[in-house]
């Protein structure tokens, strides 16, 4: 497999999960140290959607990072301790 990122991560973890062995390469010295370690996992609207006015587009972000939990306290041993990584508005 290809990409220590978020996404590639994840892939793997699922993967190594049902007994299989993983390799991740990246161009990075370290895996999520790029834009996954900027970007993901947070909620935010972007300067893109934040004129829905319907706020559709805040509710499938706001569903999808609700989502992403729950796998994330599967594929790692003990589970994450989520309250300790919660921002400060």
């Amino acid at each position: 497999m290809l990409g220590a990122r978020i996404q590639g991560a994840c892939a793997a973890l699922a993967v190594a999960r049902r007994g299989h062995s993983v390799l991740l390469v990246d161009q990075a010295s370290r895996g999520l140290d790029r834009a996954s370690l900027r970007n993901e996992g947070k909620i935010h609207l972007g300067h893109v959607y934040a004129r829905d006015a319907s706020f559709a587009t805040a509710d499938l972000m706001l569903r999808g990072a609700l989502s992403f939990a729950p796998l994330l306290d599967q594929w790692t041993p003990g589970g994450i301790d989520w309250t300790a990584l919660r921002s400060n508005p």
